[in-house]
Order: structure tokens, then C-alpha cells, then sequence
């Protein structure tokens, strides 16, 4: 690799849009694990994607805090519920695409989940961002 394609890559790394699309990842996999082994076993799917949005927001809080975007902010408490806020609105979001996609286009639910979780995560980059650099 040369010297450019390095940098490149050392400037992608360091970008927090970057950062925040693996941690994203990983609380795909977590939700999206959740979601499917709970629907696996029969759990309505709404509250499956449920159990698997809690899990994942609270990973998300805690690696997007300190290492996505290296806020020093010390007031925990009141991040934390406003990170909650935007997620929560990211969750129903998530539902309604969801709930509309399986119930209305009938899309399959695990495909209807994956395209409702791609869409909503442009929406909490957004926000997320402007929580923890105000």
C-alpha cells in the first residue's frame, strides 16, 4: 500500500461518521440478533424488536460516547436521557417502517427489520452527533 492509500485510510478510521457505522454495525448485531432469536421462539416480533432496540441503545450510548465521537461531557444522567429521547424516536420510526412494510406490503419481517434498521440509523447519526458535540 502506498503512503496515500494509507493516509486515506488512517483519515477514514479517525472520521466519525466511520466510527459510528461500526458501532452501528455492532448494535445491528445486537437488535438484530435479539429480534431474531426471540421471534425464533415465537416472541411477537414487535416486542422482540423491542428487547433488541434496549439492548443495542444502551451499547450505543456508552461506545458512541466515549469513543465514536470522545465526548468528555460529565453530565451522564442528562445524556443519557436525551440519547434515550432520540432513540426512542428512532425506535418507533423503526416500528412504523417495520410494522408498515411486514403488515401492508407484506415484506418478509426479518427483510422488512433489516431495511427499517438501515433507514432509521441516518436519522440517530444526526441526532446523536448533535447531543454529544453541543
Amino acid at each position: 500500500m502506498d503512503w496515500s492509500n494509507e493516509l486515506k485510510l488512517q483519515v477514514l478510521v479517525r472520521s466519525e461518521f466511520f466510527r459510528f457505522c461500526l458501532v452501528g454495525a455492532l448494535n445491528t448485531t445486537i437488535s438484530y440478533g435479539v429480534f431474531s432469536a426471540l421471534v425464533i421462539y415465537d416472541v411477537w416480533y414487535v416486542l422482540a424488536s423491542s428487547v433488541g432496540f434496549f439492548l443495542a441503545t444502551l451499547n450505543s450510548f456508552y461506545v458512541n460516547k466515549s469513543w465514536t465521537f470522545s465526548s468528555h461531557k460529565k453530565q451522564v444522567p442528562t445524556l443519557f436521557i436525551s440519547f434515550v429521547f432520540i432513540n426512542v424516536i428512532g425506535f418507533f420510526l423503526n416500528l412504523i417502517i417495520l410494522y408498515s412494510l411486514h403488515e401492508f406490503i407484506r415484506v418478509n419481517v426479518y427483510l422488512a427489520q433489516l431495511v427499517s434498521l438501515v433507514l432509521v440509523t441516518f436519522f440517530n447519526f444526526t441526532f446523536t452527533k448533535m447531543l454529544f458535540k453541543s
